[in-house]
C-alpha cells in the first residue's frame, strides 16, 4: 500500500489542530479494507480529530473517509464502513458538496501528481 501524507490542514480555523502523520495500526486498518493508494490529510487537538482520507482499493474505485472524530474513537476506526464515491478522481469531486471539496480537492490534485486517475 502505498501512502501519501499532505502536511497542510485545509481547514476553516486553524491553530485547533495540530497536522499528524496516521500510527502504523490506523493504516492497517486501510490496508486491511484492501486499500492500494492512501492519500489523506489529518490533525489533532484537544481530544478531538479532522482530516479527510481519500483512498483507492484494489477494486479499482475511490472511496472517501471523513476522519474527523471525538475522543471515543479515532480517525480510521470506521472505514470498514466506507461505500465507494466514485471510478475516477474527478467522479469523486463531482459528488462532494462545495464545502467538502475545500477538503478533499488538495487530496485529488496529490493523487493526480502521483499518476492516478
Amino acid at each position: 500500500m502505498k501512502v501519501y501524507f499532505l502536511d497542510k490542514l485545509p481547514l476553516k480555523y486553524p491553530g485547533e489542530y495540530e497536522s499528524m502523520e496516521f500510527e502504523d495500526y490506523e493504516l492497517k486498518r486501510l490496508e486491511d479494507v484492501g486499500a492500494e493508494a492512501v492519500f489523506y490529510w489529518y490533525g489533532a487537538g484537544s481530544y478531538l480529530g479532522a482530516g479527510q482520507i481519500l483512498y483507492r482499493r484494489k477494486d479499482g474505485k475511490w472511496y472517501l473517509h471523513d476522519a474527523g472524530h471525538c475522543s471515543c474513537y479515532g480517525p480510521t476506526d470506521e472505514v470498514y464502513e466506507d461505500k465507494p464515491i466514485g471510478n475516477t478522481l474527478d467522479e469523486v469531486l463531482q459528488k462532494c458538496s462545495d464545502e467538502l471539496k475545500r477538503e478533499v480537492e488538495p487530496l485529488v490534485k496529490l493523487a493526480k501528481s502521483k499518476h492516478y486517475k
